[in-house]
């Protein structure tokens, strides 16, 4: 190694996460043009670092709410494909909560309540007043029972997809 420049990497309150650097088996001197560059470059990747830790806690302490809530919830996509549940709907129908990731909506919908579910889905428009809907539906406990629930559905677009918020209660 005959050539190196690096700037620090650090978290708004200033811990250490590591170094942005160049390094060149040819020696050489930064132009000024070129140690704007290293900053620029420094400043991106010090910035999608702190968001990525940002979201991380966003993330927890969201999971850490929805978790002690007191009502059952549910989060899919529109293609059925069930992303997140959470504790009390776990206790609820008897699955455990990440064991739901990625199985299909009609693993806890009944076969009877499915059409209406998703017929309530596919007319809920998040960019107006229609964005949500409560119904009563049939939902499958993990021993075959059926039990009816009241669900109360919230359809969003984050990211460009299309997500359903179901919120579950007992009638």
């Amino acid at each position: 190694m005959r050539f190196y420049a690096g700037r620090p990497l650090a978290t708004p309150g200033g811990a250490k996460l590591g170094t942005l650097c160049l390094i060149g088996r040819e020696p050489r001197t930064l132009s000024d043009a070129d140690r704007l560059t290293l900053e620029d470059l420094a400043g991106w990747a010090e910035r999608e670092i702190n968001l990525s830790i940002e979201f991380s806690r966003m993330h927890a302490r969201l999971v850490s709410v929805l978790d002690r809530i007191a009502e059952g919830a549910l989060l899919f996509g529109t293609d059925g494909r069930i992303q997140w549940a959470n504790e009390q709907l776990s206790a609820l129908l008897g699955h455990a909560a990440p064991d739901l990731a990625g199985k299909e909506i009609d693993s806890v919908v009944a076969r009877e309540s499915l059409g209406p579910v998703k017929k309530a889905i596919e007319s809920l428009r998040p960019e107006t007043e229609k964005g949500t809907t409560t119904l009563k539906a049939q939902m499958r406990h993990k021993d075959g029972r059926t039990l009816l629930l009241q669900l109360a559905l919230v359809v969003s677009v984050v990211d460009g997809e299309r997500l359903v918020t179901a919120v579950i209660n007992r009638l």
